[in-house]
């Protein structure tokens, strides 16, 4: 898909209508070929992580964006969700006055949720990396710095921790990814 073709998928899905993210995550898999579909939520996190990274020296400067960790990951999604001519129009005074209205919502980013939830067996079934864009979109990584993801902080964790619970499940999951092991292994010393 296209740039185009997508910022036009997340129009349709009117995201300010109702905020949603379960509608918008599974009209998007029920609509879009699944392998468009992971285009498509990359295409989101991408865009996300950019609006996260051009504003945050405003969001931690002073006077500041007065906004906490969480409510600046909403802000930054919520620019997303409504749409490319919004996105392309962001600056940091309508970030602050949407914190000020409380004009943003909990989270459009949950959207990627709900295809990790739906299609985890079949991402792991054909060995892909599902934290390869995690990792890659990290600063560092670009700079020749190992990085080893946060798990706690992406979705694909909050995806894998229930899966996780039940111990027989998890151990059926070990040695498709060196990543996913670690993660795994994490997860079973933890208790999770």
């Amino acid at each position: 898909m296209t740039d185009k073709q997508i910022w036009a998928w997340i129009e349709k899905a009117e995201w300010k209508k109702d905020h949603n993210h379960e509608r918008i995550g599974m009209m998007f898999m029920q609509f879009i070929p699944h392998m468009d579909c992971i285009q498509l939520f990359e295409f989101i996190e991408d865009k996300q992580y950019e609006i996260y990274n051009r504003f945050q020296k405003a969001w931690l400067g002073r006077p500041g964006i007065m906004v906490s960790d969480d409510g600046w990951s909403d802000l930054t999604w919520e620019v997303v969700g409504r749409g490319e001519r919004f996105f392309k129009s962001i600056t940091v005074a309508k970030l602050r006055r949407m914190v000020k209205n409380n004009d943003y919502h909990e989270n459009f980013g949950y959207i990627t949720q709900v295809m990790d939830r739906e299609h985890i067996a079949e991402v792991l079934t054909l060995r892909l990396t599902p934290l390869e864009h995690f990792i890659r979109r990290d600063p560092r990584f670009h700079q020749g710095t190992p990085v080893r993801p946060k798990f706690k902080s992406t979705s694909l964790f909050h995806v894998l921790q229930p899966l996780l619970k039940d111990k027989v499940k998890a151990i059926t999951l070990l040695g498709l990814d060196p990543v996913l092991d670690e993660l795994i292994s994490d997860c079973l010393k933890e208790g999770t």
